[in-house]
């Protein structure tokens, strides 16, 4: 069982997420008046109000890492963001370590701008929520072994550590061509 759990700053109102196995739930309740409201949703493993708190970050697992933003009140969905790429290593990690392991989790920033979304694979992806509440994803930061790291904005700019270009490699068709014949030395 995996628990998320969210309040405003007075304490007053809260989003509590419950994921156990196959299913799971969002209940958004205030303890003022003692009301609530559960939804359930597939695959849901972290809920959090976005500052404001009239709308509500979703992260979910459910065959790739998904981020929802949804109405606080009505519980609408405002708008979904899902990884492009397959859950084929979660899969294999999740087998040879088991299903508890096959969490992602996501936070959003204090201004409430940024989503930021950790993945099994222990890469940390930037996601901007523009002022239409779409998100738009800025960067992945890829932790490597030893320390080194890159960052990959969209558009497939990078910028590593010195050691990091000899471990990455882009992939073209059928063929995986390293970031070091590329990269120009200085």
């Amino acid at each position: 069982t995996t628990i998320s759990l969210s309040t405003d700053r007075a304490g007053r109102r809260f989003i509590l997420g419950n994921y156990h196995r196959s299913i799971s739930f969002c209940t958004i309740g205030n303890l003022e008046d003692g009301q609530h409201r559960s939804f359930e949703i597939e695959g849901i493993h972290t809920t959090q109000f976005r500052p404001g708190f009239n709308q509500v970050l979703l992260g979910g697992t459910e065959g790739t890492t998904w981020v929802s933003l949804h109405d606080a009140e009505s519980f609408d969905r405002i708008s979904h963001w899902q990884n492009r790429q397959s859950s084929q290593y979660r899969e294999q990690y999740a087998g040879a370590y088991g299903w508890t392991n096959k969490k992602d989790t996501v936070t959003v920033s204090s201004d409430g701008r940024r989503a930021y979304v950790v993945e099994q694979s222990g890469s940390l992806r930037v996601l901007a929520i523009a002022p239409d509440n779409q998100f738009e994803e800025l960067a992945r930061l890829v932790s490597l072994t030893d320390g080194d790291w890159a960052i990959i904005d969209d558009q497939g700019t990078y910028c590593c550590s010195p050691a990091a270009a000899e471990k990455m490699a882009f992939r073209y068709r059928d063929r995986a061509l390293s970031f070091a014949s590329f990269d120009q030395a200085f």
